[in-house]
């Protein structure tokens, strides 16, 4: 509405304080729903007060008058039922009559039964208690010729009855077009020609008109306009010339103030009239009223008879007229599209007049499904285009083999043998739309009476829908390397969101349609169960396996950074960090399937009905029973299944952690040998592959649990909702029990929402964790790949190690007193091949840290360590050494040495130590148990240390947990083999009977060289 002219009579019963409220509320609702033009009339006794507004024709600025013609749409009726009650009145019928004496051919059926031949009368089409479906106005034929009022009628020829006739209310427009053709029957003339010499002309309605396709009347009338794509537009729908009589008398806004006036009784009009216009405005109270409002013939009533009103609307007109008979006063709005600004306007207009408040205007219907389509549309063509673009690169990297074909589990929800059903079923789901959202019309009607966006958003969707799930079959089963596919799991995310809210939608809908439409929105019901689940399913199982592989990769990760970092940061970071990295932290990232899907898919849920509220006994004991005791079977026989692979992921765990007891407590030993370390490795990616691969099959068996969990709970609603109306005759519902179902549904969503954030949040903190880890270990890293491939210092190469002023400190850790910073040097020590060197001192005097530091476990901080005169790091010197520390860790495996080609060595090493009868060695190098005492374990450990063939070696306080015998066989047998064999042996320990077995000895106190 762009333009306003006014014209008023002269008034001292209707104040302008009024009228200028009345002015200020049309031109406020007509801009908020963008009506083009309209005519208002206000009608006090014989006062009338005319208000025009904005155009009659935009594209030409031709502006609103009070001679413009509309179409009056439904208020029709009235004078169709004023036509049929003077036939009475006449003698030439009754309302009473069956149809079927002035229709003959006439006929319907209802349960079966087709003898309906005395049981639909007149007044059941007058008071619209026949039973004919309102959707019949959907098939109206299109036309302009004499015959259409026929045609109209036999389009009903044989339809179903929604109810028996008489039994209840339900409006059908195609009532009146019956009414007109038994006035045509009866009287043997045209409908419109009886109406306008019986009718109009008596009552002086001289501008109104039985048909607008006169050429008067085309010059005249207003021209339609309907909403399409965010904008109203001009529109010239098809004639119906049969359906005249119940929708399509053309009139203008000063005839129709005197139409008010007459029914008020204001004007003079022949004595019968006057008669007959008082009896159509008695409402049929033989059936339930409609709200508050009885339907009279043409009219509705409310109960006390005081309030008479009724509205029209066509495809591109509308109209509301309202009367307060105890008043005279009346109000009547004609506009050129069809909206419920009308009706509002009259409605609220009343209100002001009777002093009561204004209700705020709410959108029309056919605006907002336009707005709604208009976005589906435009959403629909990028995804289309967008998909369609990752489509056809998919299908790119298919040829160029960069996606590969997998017959994962997993992936069976995404294969064209669940998809192409699916996308049958969303195809009859949106076929069926109309059924739901206008009232079951046909296409061909929603294409007349709705916008076109409506059918273009319908066809677009299913087409991006198609393309989106060829997307989704492609890309999950045609995988790429590494990638997380958010492409697809965002969209079925929102998807999973909608169609859990549209469940709770569908049940709500059909309390607010009371049980009307339970056939068609049992379909959507199921629909949205169907998609729920396949969502959910589809949606958490490649999140599974996108999250187990994506733990398979942290621990690796995180495996290779800690062989690649120095023992000093692994020995600064601790045991308990590494395992609950390598362990808890990653163990909880898998639980963010559910976490991501809870989270994502509750707060849509919540969202969605949030906004659906902004815009509007035994058999259940029984049902409920029945439901948990299904659900609990499902339970058991899924844990059963699932159980079985937690058990296999168990035994695969135990190896696990042992492997991580064995990288953790053995990292020296590792450290050593770059053979060793690269066998545990790829044996630690085995086990790991396994138990990732276990844990994945787990968790798809209880997903498939969770899915039939929320299956069944949201059966229960089905069965309240679509069972128990055939089971419980008369079953009914109310507004507040609707609104009421839904913030109930809201309750779980909430609870679920509230716990996926609080475990988001601690996913979060694991995730931190294991990248700061990372970060660390990354910072520290000293080896590479081609580090762990370089082979050692050959076992008998000579070799002298020399410490020039070599520093080193560390932090001394005290719970009682303050920490306290140690430093041990300057060191200036040598040793050699073909010797023994013993290194003793008191307990802290540093004894160990130099072990660490000449074997190159530590970095010095300050001076310099020379191999055969050379300066050398510390990669070279782990390469000179092997040790046996005081805190020794022996694997379960021979890792790094080829058991099967040194198997009589092995043997001959156990034999010298005396442990061949407690230790063991399966064919591929693991040990059958390590259940042996400390002081055998030692002794296992020299044999390894032996194995490892370097040129150097280190004891640390090895003979501590020895008898006398065996700790005298060390000093005396073992020690003096090894330097024969040429190696240079270290020796840290406080035996001193034994002193002068060492060709050198070494004291330290307080990380100092002292003399011994």
């Amino acid at each position: 509405m762009t333009d306003e002219t006014s014209k008023t009579a002269t008034s001292t019963s209707v104040d302008k304080e009024f009228i200028q409220k009345v002015d200020d509320l049309v031109k406020k609702t007509l801009r908020k729903a963008k009506v083009p033009g309209a005519s208002l009339a206000l009608v006090r006794g014989d006062e009338v007060i005319y208000h025009t507004y904005g155009y009659e024709d935009r594209e030409m600025q031709e502006q609103i008058g009070e001679d413009t013609l509309f179409e009056l749409g439904s208020m029709s009726k009235a004078f169709t039922g004023l036509g049929i009650l003077l036939l009475e009145q006449e003698g030439k019928l009754s309302i009473d009559d069956p149809v079927k004496e002035y229709i003959p051919w006439l006929s319907f059926s209802y349960d079966g039964d087709t003898n309906l031949d005395n049981d639909m009368t007149i007044a059941n089409l007058l008071y619209h208690t026949s039973g004919i479906p309102f959707q019949t106005i959907g098939y109206i034929p299109e036309g302009t010729a004499e015959d259409s009022l026929e045609k109209t009628v036999k389009m009903v020829n044989g339809v179903k009855l929604d109810f028996y006739p008489g039994e209840k209310y339900q409006y059908a427009t195609v009532n009146y077009d019956i009414l007109a053709y038994i006035i045509q029957s009866v009287t043997g003339e045209l409908y419109e020609t009886f109406m306008e010499q019986e009718i109009l002309d008596k009552l002086g309605l001289s501008d109104t008109h039985m048909y607008r396709y006169d050429e008067e009347v085309e010059d005249r009338i207003a021209q339609g306009y309907k909403f399409q794509f965010l904008r109203e537009v001009a529109s010239n729908p098809p004639a119906y010339r049969g359906n005249t009589a119940a929708g399509y008398i053309v009139s203008s806004i000063q005839d129709m103030a005197r139409w008010m006036q007459i029914q008020m009784g204001i004007v003079e009009i022949p004595e019968e009239l006057t008669q007959l216009i008082m009896k159509s405005h008695q409402g049929n109270t033989k059936v339930v009223a409609e709200g508050d409002k009885f339907y009279g013939s043409g009219w509705l009533i409310d109960m006390n008879g005081d309030i008479i009103k009724h509205g029209g609307s066509n495809p591109t007109f509308s109209s509301m007229l309202e009367m307060q008979g105890k008043d005279q006063f009346g109000v009547c709005i004609l506009t050129n599209i069809d909206s419920n600004a009308a009706e509002y306007i009259a409605d609220s207009i009343i209100k002001i007049y009777n002093g009561e408040s204004v209700a705020k205007y709410k959108a029309d219907f056919y605006k907002s499904s336009d707005m709604f389509f208009s976005i589906i549309i435009i959403v629909s063509i990028v995804v289309i285009l967008l998909y369609a673009v990752v489509l056809l690169k998919a299908l790119i990297d298919i040829f160029k083999k960069k996606r590969i074909h997998v017959k994962a589990k997993d992936m069976k929800l995404a294969s064209i043998f669940f998809v192409i059903p699916l996308l049958i079923f969303t195809g009859l789901c949106t076929y069926n739309l109309p059924k739901i959202l206008f009232e079951r019309l046909p296409w061909s009607a929603v294409g007349v009476w709705a916008s076109k966006t409506v059918i273009w958003g319908c066809i677009l969707v299913y087409i991006a829908i198609v393309v989106f799930m060829l997307y989704i079959s492609l890309t999950f089963n045609f995988t790429k390397d590494g990638e997380k596919n958010y492409m697809a799991l965002i969209p079925i995310s929102v998807v999973n969101g909608v169609a859990s809210a549209l469940i709770i939608f569908t049940i709500n809908e059909t309390f607010n349609r009371n049980l009307q439409y339970s056939k068609e929105l049992l379909l959507y019901f199921i629909f949205s169960i169907v998609v729920f689940v396949y969502s959910i399913k589809l949606l958490q199982g490649k999140m599974i396996y996108i999250t187990n592989e994506l733990i398979y990769n942290k621990r690796i990760q995180m495996i290779e950074k800690i062989l690649q970092a120095p023992y000093q940061k692994i020995e600064s970071l601790g045991q308990e960090r590494i395992y609950s990295g390598l362990n808890n932290d990653t163990s909880a990232v898998s639980e963010m399937p559910n976490v991501v899907v809870n989270l994502v898919s509750n707060m849509l849920t919540i969202v969605f009905c949030l906004l659906y509220l902004t815009v509007k006994s035994t058999y259940a004991f029984l049902a409920s029973t029945a439901i948990v005791l299904l659900n609990g079977l499902i339970s058991i026989i899924t844990n059963r299944i699932a159980t079985k692979y937690w058990e296999k992921n168990r035994d695969i765990q135990e190896t696990f952690f042992g492997q991580m007891r064995d990288l953790v407590y053995g990292f020296k030993e590792l450290c050593f040998n770059c053979f060793r370390k690269k066998d545990f490795k790829q044996e630690m990616e085995q086990y790991t592959r396994k138990s990732a691969d276990f844990s994945k099959a787990a968790s798809l068996k209880l997903l498939n649990f969770n899915m039939y969990n929320v299956l069944m709970y949201n059966l229960v609603f089905g069965v309240v909702v679509f069972i128990f109306p055939l089971l419980i005759k008369g079953i009914s519902v109310n507004t507040l029990r609707e609104n009421l179902f839904i913030v109930f549904y809201l309750i779980g969503p909430f609870e679920a929402l509230a716990t996926a954030i609080s475990k988001y949040a601690q996913i979060g903190v694991n995730m931190k964790r294991i990248n700061k880890l990372l970060e660390e270990l990354e910072q520290s890293s000293v080896e590479s790949q081609e580090v762990m491939e370089r082979p050692v210092i050959e076992p008998d190469k000579k070799l002298t190690i020399q410490l020039k002023d070599v520093i080193y400190h560390y932090i001394i850790k005290d719970e009682v007193k303050d920490d306290r910073k140690f430093m041990l040097g300057p060191i200036n020590a040598e040793f050699q091949t073909g010797q023994i060197t013993f290194i003793i001192g008191g307990n802290g005097s540093g004894k160990s840290t130099l072990g660490k530091l000449v074997s190159g476990l530590y970095c010095k901080e300050d001076g310099e360590i020379l191999v055969n005169g050379k300066s050398v790091e510390q990669l070279t010197l782990l390469g000179c050494f092997t040790a046996v520390y005081s805190d020794f860790h022996l694997f379960q495996k021979l890792y790094g040495i080829p058991y099967q080609e040194r198997k009589e060595e092995v043997a001959s090493y156990l034999e010298l130590l005396k442990i061949e009868d407690k230790v063991h060695i399966k064919d591929n190098g693991a040990f059958e148990s390590l259940s042996l005492s400390t002081g055998q374990k030692k002794r296992l450990a020299f044999v390894i240390s032996c194995l490892d063939d370097k040129p150097m070696m280190i004891f640390d306080e090895w003979a501590a947990e020895q008898d006398p015998v065996f700790r005298d066989y060390f000093y005396m047998q073992l020690l003096p083999m090894l330097k024969k064999k040429g190696k240079g042996v270290i020796v840290i320990t406080h035996d001193d009977n034994y002193f002068n077995t060492a060709d050198q000895i070494i004291k330290l106190d307080c990380g100092k060289i002292v003399e011994s």
